[in-house]
């Protein structure tokens, strides 16, 4: 929604009017009943801030870390770390970003509403932070650093009504019912929330409101009156009861993991709503039943934690577990948003001919995308190929810098630029983007990191879903392998082929198959595994497996050390033939050796000889 497409104020008021709420009444103006708060790390800045006060409300700007939203100050400090004035830099860019913010503000609210900053105290740059924000023209300065305190009030309530050995009980039960009540809370608000509309939103709030009023009061009714003199305590210095406290066995260690658990558990307050909206494009109700969906998980994960300690596991190792676990789950989320955001393809252009009047080829014939765009989109060749030799003298049916065609290197250039084929794409070319397309780039700046690899990896996929060769695309072509592979087995399950026929069996699965893949890219498997089990069978595989078992399941000598070679070994027959190599025949052997001491139990009892 754009904000033109917004209610008016007027009808903004009649509708708060209609419900109840009365006008605010703020430095002479008159103002809806609407405070918009301040959500830190870039999340309230000058756009939503400057929105709110444009529909004549408070829009706030949190003030931490704005830099974050311009490039410009990112680029001039985001790689600082050691150097003597890292931090002064650092809020001399957070400063100005700010003055930005707010002066972006002032413009998006057309003189209608009013602009605050909200100031961390606790900041050791307060002063500095008020100043600029006075100096920039903000209207107002809210301060403050608020935290949660229900739960430890409801924590500390249930320490006094219960006695010790129903304790850990009582606060289990407490938390598992908040879990269950934010489920049906998000649940509910998410379902009224559904049809969005300003006036809903405000009655669905003054619901909740009275709603949580009426339930607190129902809770609360005679609870602070028992057990009064159990939860009284002789009065003494903070410092010596604090000491006392840190005396206790692994207390730091306790109070660390209080402290990450639940800064972790209220983040979702701040980050999973807004991300929601903001990068997932969801409604108001739709977010709402997202927060549902991770107080579900996160109910099921105290379930099955509850469940295991109850048979007497270890609490960190379970702890460490439900990490190992998030950040699985993080990583498969990660690598389903880069696939999904990849393929979100974006028309270049809805025309049927070029500027110079030649017909668009037809690209639905191959497919590829790459970077939100289809790479045979917009393309114009004899038109390409004309203003192409005004640019530079490299045909495009040569070979470039990196050995491939020109012309496949210019087209994929073009499209990573949201670029036509034809001449105006030729003509928004700089000189250094031709001499980046002669020397085979194709896009204008070398990317590195996980999201280059995985888009990279992305491109491969479309590439090969439209028919192209994989040869040379180290994960792709491992594709070919693995087709290869099985029908190999398929045709000799039960004893291979033999250790000295397995290269001719894949020569002749290749042929058989028709791969794209040329000769000098048609391997073996890369899976020791599928290797071992297409030279001598099916018995030689389920040998492999038990003696792997043997090594790793008997040794009982430095546990972590066999643990981490297990699954250095497990992955490594996962992905290459490692028994085929010399130096994965020394590895494995050396380190089954390692622990050969360890493999009878009953090793000790033996009588030594002298």
């Amino acid at each position: 929604m754009q904000l033109n497409d917004l209610p008016a104020f007027e009808t903004l008021q009649q509708n708060c009017l209609e419900s109840g709420l009365h006008m605010l009444q703020l430095q002479g103006k008159t103002l809806l009943p609407v405070v918009q708060g301040g959500m830190g790390v870039g999340v309230s800045a000058g756009g939503l801030a400057g929105a709110v006060a444009n529909l004549g409300a408070v829009g706030t700007i949190s003030s931490v870390d704005l830099r974050r939203l311009h490039p410009d100050l990112m680029a001039q400090t985001g790689k600082l770390d050691k150097e003597a004035d890292a931090r002064q830099q650092i809020e001399s860019a957070n400063l100005i970003a700010l003055d930005r913010e707010i002066k972006k503000a002032r413009v998006l609210s057309n003189g209608r509403g009013l602009i605050a900053v909200n100031i961390m105290k606790a900041l050791n740059q307060y002063p500095g932070y008020v100043a600029q924000s006075l100096a920039s023209g903000a209207d107002a300065i809210v301060v403050g650093a608020g935290l949660q305190i229900t739960q430890t009030a409801g924590i500390a309530l249930a320490n006094d009504v219960s006695s010790d050995d129903k304790r850990p009980r009582v606060v289990a039960l407490l938390y598992a019912m908040l879990l269950v009540g934010l489920i049906i809370g998000s649940a509910m608000l998410g379902g009224l929330l559904a049809k969005f509309s300003p006036l809903r939103l405000i009655q669905v709030v003054q619901g909740a409101a009275v709603l949580v009023v009426v339930l607190n009061l129902m809770s609360l009714w005679k609870q602070e009156a028992r057990g009064a003199r159990r939860g009284a305590r002789e009065p003494d210095g903070f410092s010596r009861n604090w000491k006392r406290l840190m005396a206790l066995p692994k207390m730091r260690r306790f109070l660390w993991t209080v402290g990450l658990g639940t800064a972790a558990f209220s983040m979702q307050d701040v980050l999973l709503e807004p991300y929601g909206g903001q990068v997932l494009g969801m409604q108001v109700g739709a977010t709402s039943l997202l927060t549902a969906l991770s107080a579900a998980g996160a109910l099921l994960a105290f379930g099955l934690s509850a469940r295991v300690l109850g048979r007497g596991a270890d609490p960190m190792r379970v702890a460490a577990l439900g990490a190992l676990i998030g950040v699985f789950a993080l990583g498969i989320f990660w690598i389903a948003r880069s696939y999904t955001s990849y393929f979100d393809v974006h028309p270049l252009t809805n025309a049927t001919r070029s500027a110079g009047g030649e017909t668009y080829a037809d690209f639905q014939d191959y497919p590829l995308i790459e970077n939100g765009h289809y790479v045979m989109e917009g393309v114009a060749w004899s038109e390409l190929y004309r203003c192409w030799y005004r640019r530079s003298a490299i045909a495009p049916d040569s070979l470039d810098g990196g050995g491939h065609l020109l012309k496949g290197t210019l087209i994929r250039y073009l499209g990573n630029q949201g670029l036509l084929k034809d001449s105006t794409g030729i003509q928004q070319l700089s000189d250094i983007d031709i001499s980046n397309i002669e020397a085979g780039l194709t896009q204008p700046d070398i990317q590195l990191g996980l999201n280059s690899r995985l888009n990279k990896v992305w491109f491969e996929w479309s590439n090969y879903k439209a028919g192209g060769n994989t040869s040379g695309h180290s994960v792709l072509q491992r594709v070919e392998f693995l087709h290869a592979a099985s029908f190999i087995i398929r045709q000799h399950p039960l004893f291979g082929v033999g250790t000295g026929d397995v290269a001719h069996a894949f020569s002749e699965a290749y042929d058989a198959l028709g791969s794209s893949l040329d000769q000098k890219h048609r391997l073996r498997a890369h899976n020791q595994y599928l290797t071992l089990w297409i030279s001598t069978g099916i018995l030689g595989l389920i040998a492999l497996l038990f003696w792997l078992y043997q090594i790793f399941s008997a040794a009982s000598w430095m546990p972590h050390a066999r643990a981490a070679l297990c699954i250095i070994v497990t992955l490594s027959f996962l992905t290459e033939d490692t028994l085929e190599t010399t130096a994965g025949v020394v590895f494995v052997s050396f380190f089954a050796a390692f622990f050969a001491d360890t493999l009878s139990p009953n090793t000790a009892s033996l009588p030594q000889q002298e």
